[in-house]
């Protein structure tokens, strides 16, 4: 939200993050994709209330999203149109993004303006959304604790514990014109894991072989405090350029964090971008989502 703070107008970031019990609070079907998550409502512990839901099948999905603490609902509906697959290792691991478009509302159970902090706003607010986004979806098996397969790299921290060993970014674009897709690369110890993504371009898909990220100190980077953990503070870049290379050209981009972090985990954020620059040396805009850990 924009909020004004003695006349200035400044954003913030209002993160809603509920950790529940999966035995209880998760139902999922494992012919389709239907999956529920409830918890205990904020007012009397004793009931469950919905917080989330996600049903059905390739194109069409029906999404809800609940806030309790904001009594803040939003009704989507979507329609995929294009797929980048990240990996497809049948029954053990699977990862998509696609592209799309949304058709829904958010409902805002006590609005959004109060004029008098003396009294409770009651009034529903109702406001449409519509427009091009995304919808990943993923599926991993466990056959055994991969916490395991970290104890190398934690013991290695133990010894250099400033040390750096994990960088993971993940981008989605959605353009200005009729481009689309995305990129992941994950770096460890010096060695790419993943390094890959995909463009769409008049329906037609160009594989991305290889991505170069620089980030760039200009703005200064946020630095976000690891909740009490003894640590130095986390380094959140605003801006940085992307190079990302293709059978068909280049694709070149500078994209911009113009909100606050989001801290997902002590070394995570999810957050919305926008980006201006060139493909095939044509000019391009647009706005994205993206991850980024740095461990």
């Amino acid at each position: 939200t924009v909020e004004s703070i003695n006349g200035n107008q400044q954003k913030e970031n209002h993160l809603s993050q509920n950790y529940l019990p999966k035995k209880t609070d998760l139902m999922m079907k494992n012919k389709q994709l239907d999956v529920a998550i409830t918890g205990k409502k904020v007012i009397g512990d004793e009931e469950k209330e919905l917080y989330g839901k996600i049903k059905g099948n390739w194109p069409n999905y029906e999404l809800e999203f609940i806030n309790p603490e904001g009594e803040i609902k939003i009704v989507l509906s979507y329609k995929g149109a294009n797929i980048v697959w990240w990996a497809d290792i049948p029954n053990l691991f699977t990862y998509f993004a696609s592209f799309g478009r949304f058709d829904g509302k958010i409902i805002y159970k006590r609005g959004t303006k109060n004029d008098d902090i003396h009294k409770l706003v009651d009034k529903d607010e109702v406001y449409p959304i519509k427009g091009s986004g995304c919808f990943e979806h993923g599926f991993a098996s466990k056959p055994f604790d991969y916490d395991s397969l970290w104890l190398p790299i934690r013991l290695l921290k133990n010894v250099f514990p400033s040390l750096k060993t994990i960088r993971y970014h993940y981008e989605l674009l959605i353009g200005d014109d009729d481009l689309k897709g995305g990129f992941m690369h994950a770096r460890g110890l010096g060695i790419d894991f993943r390094n890959r993504g995909g463009l769409f371009q008049n329906s037609n898909y160009k594989e991305i072989k290889s991505v170069e990220i620089k980030y760039l100190d200009d703005p200064k980077p946020d630095l976000v405090d690891t909740h009490c953990s003894g640590e130095p503070p986390v380094k959140f870049y605003r801006r940085w350029k992307v190079k990302a290379r293709t059978n068909d050209g280049i694709l070149e981009y500078i994209g911009t964090r113009e909100w606050p972090p989001a801290s997902i985990g002590r070394n995570m954020i999810y957050y919305n971008f926008s980006y201006e620059g060139t493909y095939k040396g044509q000019s391009i805009s647009g706005r994205g989502y993206g991850e980024y850990v740095h461990i």
